[in-house]
């Protein structure tokens, strides 16, 4: 029986500590503290131009990607929005996805796309799903008997429009 250990070894080693560069990194690189790096990249004060130019080389010569669940923390706002709808290969529920996703990305939001298979139960854990992300909104095809689902949402203060199915006073529409 073949030992599975030098294999194991080589996925830690290149994905059990992947290498993530850190703000801190990118400050070091460019011989700056973390916070001028933040104003840099977040535009929030005036950096000289020759200090954000070393930041910038530094970002890129490093290949820094912003945390986008650090920042999201700290702004209580994650710029997704959830769509939850049934049969997305359905060309009907394409185009909607299309119009949704034209208008959130010029409005700086992005995607999080889950399918419900028009089944209560799993829109239910879709949901679910969707509201631990923390989203900042929810775009919902609620599937027959959703009325679980319904009333948790109108409980839970999150932006929710639904579409595509008998309108609900709690939500807006009437």
């Amino acid at each position: 029986m073949r030992s599975h250990k030098p294999l194991l070894c080589v996925l830690r080693r290149f994905f059990g500590a992947a290498l993530v560069v850190t703000i801190t990194d990118v400050a070091r690189r460019a011989g700056v503290s973390a916070s001028t790096v933040s104003h840099v990249l977040n535009r929030t004060r005036f950096v000289s131009q020759d200090t954000r130019d070393r930041v910038l080389r530094a970002v890129d010569e490093l290949d820094y990607v912003p945390n986008h669940q650090a920042r999201a923390l700290v702004k209580s706002q994650t710029q997704q929005i959830g769509v939850a709808m049934s049969a997305l290969t359905n060309l009907y529920f394409g185009e909607v996805v299309h119009a949704i996703e034209e208008a959130a990305s010029a409005a700086g939001y992005t995607l999080v796309l889950a399918d419900t298979h028009e089944d209560a139960a799993t829109e239910e854990r879709v949901v679910a799903a969707l509201r631990e992300r923390r989203l900042d909104g929810l775009i919902l095809a609620p599937s027959a008997g959703s009325a679980r689902v319904l009333d948790r949402l109108a409980r839970s203060g999150l932006p929710t429009v639904l579409v595509d199915r008998s309108p609900d006073a709690r939500f807006g529409v009437q």
